[in-house]
């Protein structure tokens, strides 16, 4: 059994006091590296081939032992949010996958757009960066995802970002811009020792209105660990002009508040798409024609 699933054991077993206050003490480093080593966690990622589903045939980058890396190459991961985007017609169209993490979305995303269409890959987190660049490098045949190294955010600038460079452990795809809301407290975070500080890039997508104006995005994916809040103080005017469907991945109920007011205002139905034992909830908003 590997360290990840070992934590969420551990966690949906203890109550969620005990285990928050676990998580802040100052034995908590030292505990998580002991469940590592007894559970044996070593990651050693190699080329697989996604054997299941729209990507199939793809390469892909990582230890197929872990959790979420398996789902992703039997086809499985996120099926309740794929199954609602291929209901779509989104051939030939503009997707912004924001919060990218590896690439697996938007490879899938580039496969529904056709290689007329566009993904445009929103990460900041630099070993995320790496790993979406060497899965590219080798699917040679993808055209159509183009990267952009920075957070989207409610300023145009730079901005302090905690990050882990911990892939296969899946510990980076929970880094978050430090003026954000993620699921736990902060010092949860800044006490656990695979997380560092680092300014990133920021930019609005109020400020991408210009930019994009050939290239209408039909699609937002947004899975930003607590910033959602700040995309949608960033990106009103971009919303109100562009009206994508978008698929958002809300971390707390002060994210909640902000997102459903900022639809309501714009003019959104909500429904809602799945909700985690953690309290985490996947919406889809759709603009009411």
């Amino acid at each position: 059994m590997n360290s990840h699933k070992l934590y969420n054991i551990i966690k949906d077993i203890t109550p969620p006091v005990i285990f928050r206050a676990v998580k802040r003490s100052s034995f908590y480093g030292a505990m998580a590296r002991g469940v590592k080593k007894i559970s044996g966690s070593e990651y050693i990622p190699v080329w697989n081939t996604i054997n299941c589903g729209l990507l199939k045939g793809y390469y892909f980058f990582c230890d197929s032992k872990g959790g979420w890396q398996s789902e992703m190459l039997n086809g499985t991961y996120d099926k309740f949010l794929f199954d609602y985007v291929e209901k779509l017609d989104l051939k030939n169209k503009t997707i912004f996958d924001i919060g990218t993490h590896v690439g697996y979305h938007s490879l899938y995303f580039s496969k529904l757009v056709g290689k007329d269409g566009k993904v445009y890959a929103f990460e900041p987190n630099i070993f995320n960066i790496d790993r979406i660049k060497l899965n590219l490098s080798k699917n040679e045949n993808i055209k159509n995802i183009y990267l952009n190294e920075e957070a989207v955010s409610d300023q145009n600038g730079e901005e302090e970002f905690l990050f882990s460079d911990n892939i296969e452990g899946g510990t980076s795809s929970g880094g978050f811009l430090g003026n954000s809301d993620p699921l736990w407290e902060k010092n949860i975070y800044i006490n656990e020792t695979e997380f560092k500080k680092v300014k990133v890039k920021t930019v609005t997508l109020d400020s991408l209105i210009e930019t994009n104006s050939k290239n209408k995005p039909a699609l937002l994916k947004i899975d930003v660990e607590g910033a959602e809040n700040l995309i949608m103080k960033g990106g009103m005017k971009f919303l109100n002009e562009y009206k994508p469907t978008i698929l958002i991945e809300i971390h707390s109920m002060f994210n909640m508040f902000v997102v459903l007011k900022a639809l309501n205002e714009l003019g959104y139905k909500v429904e809602l798409l799945k909700k985690e034992n953690d309290g985490r909830c996947f919406i889809v908003a759709e603009f009411k024609n």
